[in-house]
């Protein structure tokens, strides 16, 4: 098992501003709870979400001013608690990841992923739903058991998988860990695990988080160049940079730069525009807006 280091050794974050603007409202209203967001990387200026927990398999589509482009029913496949989304490309294939991983009391003995093909979407009707399979159903396993996950970021170039655990809702200095599990082969019989890597630990009250809020990761995304990894709570987001030759078991010793957030209901997703400079966010709840954040550098 990972062991959590004090506060005290991590050095401190730096404080970056931003400039944080809503783009429009999610227009379609079943999405209630927009859980993941992730960008195309076969559309231009898409994005991709799902409702949290209690929803059927499915997947939105929508432009950057949350104009409704299309929604996707996973075949023969249901959620237990679908919680992130990631778009990739690999070898020229164009992949979505859903993680079905939300365990609120790490009790789920293995988790879920689920990749299915992106459609292009050039001759979608909006208005009719359409079937997507699942080409990969992954199942996995935490080294240190069940841990309630909501964030999840991809390597694309290696596929590799990079997870943030979920702390608990307190508002005392802890830690959330961070996860690694390479690309399971199909050939391969034994359940992939998830080994914890580092851990991130920052104090929750105000001057961790604006407003008092908790400090809960509760999303996360790779840049596509593989040099960017952003962690965002409900109210700020931490980026860790990675360095030419650098694994992410070093950066993420480094001190993260610290990025208020739009004030959220409730906040569980983020993800980084095309060339890694910007974010994309949703809320969970109706009307869902949805913002572009900029660091200011």
């Amino acid at each position: 098992m990972l062991t959590p280091f004090a506060s005290a050794q991590f050095p401190a974050p730096v404080p970056i501003e931003t400039t944080i603007r809503q783009l429009g409202s999610l227009e379609q209203k079943e999405i209630t709870e927009s859980s993941g967001i992730a960008l195309s990387t076969r559309n231009q200026n898409v994005l991709w979400t799902h409702n949290d927990s209690g929803d059927t398999a499915r997947i939105f589509a929508f432009d950057l001013t949350g104009k409704h482009l299309g929604e996707f029913l996973i075949k023969d496949t249901s959620f237990v608690d679908a919680e992130d989304i990631v778009a990739y490309e690999h070898e020229g294939k164009h992949r979505l990841l859903i993680g079905d991983f939300g365990d609120n009391r790490s009790k789920r003995k293995s988790a879920r992923l689920y990749v299915v093909k992106e459609p292009k979407l050039d001759d979608v009707d909006p208005g009719t739903p359409e079937t997507l399979k699942v080409i990969r159903n992954i199942k996995y396993r935490y080294e240190n058991g069940p841990q309630n996950c909501e964030s999840i970021g991809i390597d694309a170039s290696t596929r590799t998988l990079y997870f943030v655990e979920k702390n608990q809702l307190i508002f005392n200095d802890h830690v959330a860990s961070f996860y690694k599990m390479d690309w399971p082969k199909k050939d391969k019989a034994d359940i992939p695990i998830a080994k914890a890597i580092g851990t991130m630990s920052y104090p929750s009250g105000v001057a961790g988080n604006p407003g008092g809020v908790p400090f809960m990761t509760t999303a996360a995304d790779m840049s596509r160049d593989g040099k960017r990894f952003v962690v965002s709570t409900y109210s700020v987001a931490y980026e860790y940079v990675r360095s030419e030759g650098q694994s992410w078991e070093e950066a993420f010793k480094q001190a993260p730069r610290r990025m208020n957030m739009p004030l959220r209901r409730q906040g569980e997703s983020i993800c980084y525009s095309a060339d890694g400079t910007s974010f994309y966010l949703t809320s969970e709840h109706q009307p869902s807006p949805l913002w572009e954040v900029e660091p200011k550098d």
